[in-house]
């Protein structure tokens, strides 16, 4: 199993972006909201997203 982490704008998202590229070899661990500021100080909410990835030998 590897750990891979994925920046999303939602859950769902996350998980689009997960079965697109992994299939149904993947499970969610956590999600994290995170509150970013660009150049001009406006805040924008992201999730961190962490995945577990089944692999096979």
């Amino acid at each position: 199993m590897k750990r891979i982490i994925i920046f999303a704008k939602n859950r769902e998202h996350a998980e689009k972006v997960a079965r697109n590229k992994y299939g149904e070899r993947y499970f969610i661990i956590s999600i994290k909201p995170i509150l970013k500021k660009n150049f001009f100080g406006v805040t924008k909410k992201e999730y961190r997203v962490s995945i577990g990835v089944l692999e096979q030998y």
